[in-house]
């Protein structure tokens, strides 16, 4: 599908895990792949050494794809982090 006409809606990402935890060449490698097909990747960062990533603009899609690189210590993070959930009724 080809849009014609510029999206005025708010792009939605769509996160995709890449695998490589030892190195960070599944990143890379998703990066220069998507920047070989046109979309332009303005925005990369960490957070917190959990998490690496990358957004992509898809125009012709309509979304921004954004390739994950999820470090081993996230599960530890979310586990020691965590709060409990409970539902309140107004």
């Amino acid at each position: 599908m080809v849009i014609s006409e510029p999206c005025t809606l708010t792009p939605h990402p769509v996160g995709i895990a890449v695998s490589d935890l030892e190195t960070a060449t599944d990143l890379t490698a998703s990066r220069e792949q998507l920047a070989a097909r046109g979309y332009t990747c303005p925005q990369d960062g960490s957070i917190r050494g959990l998490v690496d990533f990358s957004y992509c603009n898809a125009k012709e899609l309509g979304c921004i794809v954004e390739p994950l690189q999820l470090s081993c210590d996230l599960v530890t993070f979310i586990l020691q982090n965590a709060q409990p959930y409970v539902h309140k009724s107004i």
